[in-house]
Formats: C-alpha cells, structure tokens, sequence
C-alpha cells in the first residue's frame, strides 16, 4: 500500500470566448495548485475497486474510475487496483478535485502496475477524461488554452496566502457554461489577459511580476445571479481590504488573498485563530451561508511520490 495526495487548485484568471462545435468552450485561463488535498491510497486488488470516504460517489460516475479503465484500455494492463480516497476537497466547487484524482489515480495505477509511462502519455490520457486533468500533471501554476489542454508554464510567486470559502452547494459545470449563452463561434477570442499597472495584485511581488494578472471569472455573472450567495462572500473580502477576491472556476468556492499588511507574517501554528478571523469578517457582513473554510497557500508542484509506505 502507499499513498498520494491530490491538490485542488484555483482559478486566477478565466475568459470564456465561444462554445465549440465539440460541445466544449473555448477557454483562456491561468490556474494555481494549492494546499488542500484529498489523499489516494492504492492496494493490489484482483478487480478495479475504487472507494470514497469523507463524500458518497459511486464508482461508476468517479473520475479516478474513468482514468482507470482508460489506462487498462490503452495499456492492456490485466490487474485490478483498488483506490480508496478521502476527499478533504469539496465536490462540484470549482476546486478541480474530482480531476485531480484522476490525475493522481493515473500516476499510482502505474507505480503499482510498474508501468514506465511518460507524464506527458498520462496527461493525454487525462484529458480524455477531463480538461482539468492535464493540469495537475504540471509545475501547479500554469495557463491552459483551447478547452483547457493546451498548457504553458505560467511561473508566479508563492509567498502569500488564502481564505477559501467554500458555500455548502453544488454547482455543475456544464450548467454554468450554458448559462452564458455564448454564441457557436466568435472571430474574435482573444479577452484582456495582461493587467493594467493601475489594477492591483497579490503582494508585491506578484505587483513586480511579468505575468501580472488580471483577475476576472466570465463564469461570475451568470452564476452570481443564481447564487448571489457567492457575490456577498467577495464583497465582504473587499470592503475589509481581503483582494483580490475571486469565484473559482464554476464555482462555488470563493478566495481572496490575505490583506497586505499581514504579508510577509507567519500564520499562528494553530489554523483555527486566522479562520476564526475570517468567520468573524463574513459574519459581521451579514453572511448567513453555511459554508467550509480553509486557509491555504499557493503550490510549485502538482507533481507526487509515493508516501506511507511502497507498492506491494
């Protein structure tokens, strides 16, 4: 048995241009791996197996099942495997879990199976499956195109920290891409990547940076209007100064970045006394959703070894 831990990761920047004759949308966006993770721990198995605990997923609709076939599939692989996940990162949240763990049931299929495939083999694989999938096989910061595969190294820095909201509700994905009503095709793709020196950014050193962003969600409006749960969450964080504050992906996950006076301060040893913080900062916005909090921190690396122990 060993173990590998899946991150989530958020979305810092996200222009939606068109809907795609595939069904897909053409994207533009730059994703960043962070510090919540669900753990897979993979055992020898004579079937296919995977199990869920922390959230109720049947084997047939899990990612990591799908991943798994499709590396039998194109291996020809006869093993079984089974794949136990504690999932720490909340379901259908705009966090990437879900694909993180096919990526990570990709990687340990292969250390127990001994097979010697390519992360690049994998990361087609996984985009089989998902556009996300492709990501986590990366550095943790990067820009994806196209319908989310087409990856470039997008290097920022990792010195700051986050309060991630997370409302208790679900949102599908594909139901807050039709809601922008895109039309089928659009000559013009290209959004407004690059920021303006006069916006701000994450700490200063993200304000010196090259790729200095602009961050902004095209999935925002349309979800907010169902949602608008998620609007009283990020305006809450701006007027106490918490920017910037963005919804992820689809949603319904919400971060915004520490004030910048406390930059550069070391977070107490104890996490409930900044959560207790951010708590006391929604509540006294009037927020009344029942929601999770983490508090996190920005990745350099998707990228897992084995832990708890080696392949049997």
């Amino acid at each position: 048995m060993f173990s590998l831990l899946a991150p989530a990761k958020i979305n810092l920047y996200l222009k939606v241009s068109y809907r795609r004759p595939d069904g897909y949308h053409e994207i533009d966006t730059v994703m960043q791996a962070i510090s919540l993770f669900d753990r897979l721990s993979f055992y020898p198995d004579s079937k296919l197996r995977v199990l869920t605990k922390g959230r109720r997923i049947p084997q047939k609709d899990n990612l990591v099942t799908k991943a798994l076939d499709l590396l039998k599939a194109y291996t020809g692989v006869k093993k079984g495997i089974c794949v136990v996940i504690e999932k720490k990162i909340p379901v259908a949240a705009g966090l990437g879990g879900g694909s993180s763990d096919a990526a990570a049931a990709l990687m340990g299929a292969c250390h127990l199976w001994q097979i010697p495939a390519k992360l690049s083999l994998l990361s087609f694989l996984g985009s089989q499956i998902g556009s996300d999938v492709p990501f986590f096989f990366t550095s943790g910061q990067a820009r994806a195109q196209s319908r989310g595969e087409i990856l470039s190294p997008y290097p920022l820095p990792v010195d700051y920290r986050l309060a991630l909201v997370c409302p208790k509700f679900s949102i599908s994905t594909p139901w807050a891409y039709r809601e922008l009503n895109l039309p089928l095709t659009s000559p013009n793709p290209a959004g407004n990547f690059l920021r303006t020196k006069k916006e701000k950014v994450i700490g200063e050193d993200l304000r010196n940076s090259t790729h200095a962003l602009h961050f902004s969600n095209d999935l925002e409006a349309p979800v907010i209007r169902r949602f608008p749960e998620i609007e009283g969450i990020k305006k809450a964080f701006l007027a106490a100064g918490w920017e910037p504050a963005l919804m992820s992906g689809s949603g319904p996950a919400v971060w915004a970045a520490f004030p910048k006076n406390m930059e550069g301060k070391k977070l107490p040893r104890q996490k409930e006394r900044p959560a207790a913080m951010i708590r006391k900062l929604l509540a006294q916005s009037g927020i009344t959703t029942k929601f999770d909090l983490f508090v996190v921190r920005p990745l350099i690396s998707c990228a897992n070894a084995p832990v708890g122990g080696q392949p049997a």
